[in-house]
């Protein structure tokens, strides 16, 4: 099922709203570095991986291996709502058999949401936030007992959510991604040492007060 909007993502599956999420996410991120900084953050990185058919700046790649990468601090992971969390990434990168590696150029969010139903399993994510869009999506049962804050083993999806129709900014171009198989999740911690911790708060703060900017001043217009 394509995710074709984050916000109504989080509204069906648990009445969340995107806009209120993301606020909270600045303030808490800018708050945090304006305050003591950790000298030793642990920093946790989020992988996907696929075979995946899609295209980056204009041209088409099929079946091809890819491996998208999200880095954040899991000291700013929120909880918007029961059992629902995310935290922004403040590196993200998406590699593609042949066509070599690009970073996405927008603020990026990654989302763990356990709540199941009938329809639903619980699900791990990466999203645009600048789009309010999905870009990827992986249902497992066994997420239902994660929470984005510690490592994560290889974890393979059950069934896969993305967004066809629309397109994320890269460094390399516009990516699109129609179609993915044999995906998989996996998230590692680890504590770099004092000055690469404070270098990485300092970035991510920044990331989103510039997002924050983009999105207020789209609203006053």
């Amino acid at each position: 099922m394509p995710v074709k909007n984050m916000s109504a993502y989080f509204n069906k599956r648990n009445s969340v709203n995107l806009a209120v999420v993301l606020t909270t996410a600045v303030v808490s991120v800018a708050h945090q570095s304006a305050a003591t900084p950790i000298p030793e953050a642990p920093i946790i990185t989020y992988t996907y991986t696929g075979i995946g058919t899609g295209s980056l700046n204009g041209q088409s790649f099929v079946n091809a291996s890819f491996t998208i990468t999200a880095e954040a601090l899991p000291s700013q992971i929120l909880t918007p709502t029961a059992n629902v969390f995310t935290v922004s990434d403040y590196s993200s990168t998406i590699s593609i058999a042949g066509l070599g590696i690009a970073s996405f150029t927008d603020q990026m969010l990654s989302v763990l949401n356990q709540n199941s139903s009938v329809s639903t399993l619980p699900a791990v994510g990466f999203s645009d936030v600048s789009k309010g869009v999905a870009v990827i999506f992986e249902s497992n049962p066994t997420f239902e007992t994660y929470n984005l804050g510690y490592s994560d083993p290889v974890t393979g999806a059950n069934s896969v959510q993305l967004s066809p129709n629309n397109f994320f900014s890269t460094s390399k171009g516009n990516l699109t991604l129609t179609s993915v198989a044999d995906a998989e999740f996996q998230a590692n911690l680890a504590v770099p040492d004092a000055a690469s911790s404070l270098a990485l708060l300092s970035l991510s703060a920044a990331s989103l007060f510039l997002w924050h900017r983009k999105l207020t001043a789209r609203q006053s217009v």
